[in-house]
């Protein structure tokens, strides 16, 4: 993701946006991507949502099935950072109305011990 997606700051410490591919490509390789979603890690599905949410590529299908699957299965093993990057991107792209995802996966651990349950 970060080959189409990449932050550098200039001299002024001001973020700038590398576009290092065309959106076509991108869209192509996001294309290919739910083959790849079990072989990532945490941190590669969040900067992989993050990156999708900012510029706007990728399938529904990709998204309902394969990312939020992932984060699904794996919400216990992310670290804040990841939690909260994870989060904030879901609420970017507007994901408010799946009850089961907020309430049974999502929030879940906040009002519950997870060695509990």
């Amino acid at each position: 993701m970060d080959i189409f997606d990449r932050e550098i700051l200039d001299d002024e410490g001001e973020p700038i946006f590398i576009n290092k591919a065309n959106e076509v490509f991108f869209e192509r390789i996001a294309g290919l991507l739910p083959m790849f979603v079990k072989d990532l890690n945490n941190a590669q599905v969040v900067r992989c949502l993050e990156v999708m949410v900012s510029r706007n590529v990728g399938s529904d299908r990709l998204f309902q099935h394969y990312i939020l699957h992932h984060i699904e299965k794996n919400v216990l093993k992310f670290t804040v950072n990841q939690y909260s990057r994870m989060v904030r991107a879901l609420a970017e792209k507007g994901f408010v109305e799946d009850y089961v995802f907020w309430d049974k996966f999502a929030f879940r651990y906040v009002f519950e011990d997870p060695k509990e349950a």
